[in-house]
């Protein structure tokens, strides 16, 4: 893992009069599926690296009290068998997904996947990239059951936490209920 145990630990414990730059239950590490799990641990070569990496997430998550989530999924070296090994809270469905020819098959094998597997907690699914000139429509992601999407067409990415504006809100419902109008 590229995250410092340490650095993690420092942002979310509370300082001596309670106070977290920022709280664990806010906080959601990402999982880029487009980096290989990591093979060897101390220069030794780990039997299984799946594993080897849950049991590290598992020890994150509980000690420090935070969640995970796949970033990237459907590139790189995502896979179901991945999916179903880290049981992840958050999947984020990668951008180029929105641009293949049948990815409203794709995306729909995900949720059904997420949504009928006991196996699986995943809470939520985010579809990212989205803007004006994707292929999959905001309509169409809702009736696919995605209520959760990025991109340039919601905001730009920001360290900053903000609303939408009254008219960005009309607009993007709009967009949202424009098939069942």
């Amino acid at each position: 893992m590229h995250i410092a145990f340490d650095t993690v630990r420092q942002i979310t414990t509370p300082d001596e009069k309670g106070y977290t730059l920022l709280p664990p239950n806010r906080l959601i590490l990402e999982i880029s599926e487009k980096s290989d799990l990591p093979t060897h641990r101390d220069g030794i070569r780990l039997l299984s690296p799946l594993n080897s990496f849950k049991e590290r997430l598992v020890q994150y998550a509980q000690q420090l009290k935070i969640k995970f989530g796949i970033d990237d999924f459907g590139v790189g070296y995502s896979s179901v068998s991945r999916l179903a090994g880290l049981k992840p809270p958050y999947v984020k469905i990668d951008r180029d997904i929105l641009h293949q020819q049948q990815s409203d098959i794709i995306i729909r094998f995900v949720r059904e996947l997420v949504a009928k597997s006991g196996e699986l907690h995943v809470i939520d699914i985010v579809v990212e990239g989205l803007d004006e000139h994707s292929p999959v429509k905001l309509h169409q992601l809702k009736q696919l059951g995605i209520n959760y999407v990025q991109g340039y067409m919601i905001g730009k990415a920001s360290s900053e936490v903000y609303r939408l504006t009254p008219e960005k809100y009309e607009s993007l419902r709009k967009l949202i209920y424009e098939a069942s109008d």
